[in-house]
């Protein structure tokens, strides 16, 4: 059985799912605990159960991240489900250092697809696990920010934190 909880930061409510094999689902921030918790079912749908006492070591790592404190967010992450080619790239991804940006393109290249920049780009938009997969630390080649499944003014907020110049 999944167990996760939901949880305020500063920059609104995150919500996290995890099994045994680790953390299945992780949310942007949003503006109330409804939609964080909407987001989760439409991750893992709706077969998991609360647990506030579930995963303080997650969420502390989270709050801290988010509050702009620069820490690790290395968690067992549970990939089953998703293809090879996603894996791959959320792997890559998961490398990427704080405070430092790559591109579709160039993450297309390293999974040696240098022509998928744009199924880069459908991997970040279904990307299971942001913040602890930085989705938000992928830009456009010509350096614009390109898209993100929290809007675009969290993405900057985001880079912001990590004192990237946006």
């Amino acid at each position: 059985m999944l167990k996760g909880k939901i949880f305020e930061t500063s920059l609104g409510w995150v919500g996290v799912v995890a099994g045994e094999r680790g953390i299945k689902a992780v949310t942007l921030p949003v503006p109330s605990r409804e939609e964080a918790e909407e987001a989760l079912k439409k991750r893992v749908g709706g077969d998991w159960e609360v647990e506030p006492n579930f995963l303080g070591e997650v969420e502390e790592g989270i709050r801290a991240y988010l509050s702009g404190k620069t820490v690790q967010l290395d968690y067992p992450l549970d990939t089953e489900g998703l293809t090879p080619f996603q894996k791959e790239v959320l792997a890559l991804l998961k490398g990427v250092p704080y405070g430092r940006t790559v591109t579709y393109r160039w993450l297309a290249e390293q999974v040696g697809r240098a022509r998928a920049s744009r199924a880069v780009g459908q991997v970040m938009a279904q990307n299971p696990f942001p913040l602890l997969v930085p989705c938000h630390r992928v830009l456009r080649s010509d350096g614009s920010l390109g898209g993100f499944g929290g809007g675009l003014d969290l993405k900057k907020r985001l880079l912001k934190l990590e004192g990237v110049a946006v």
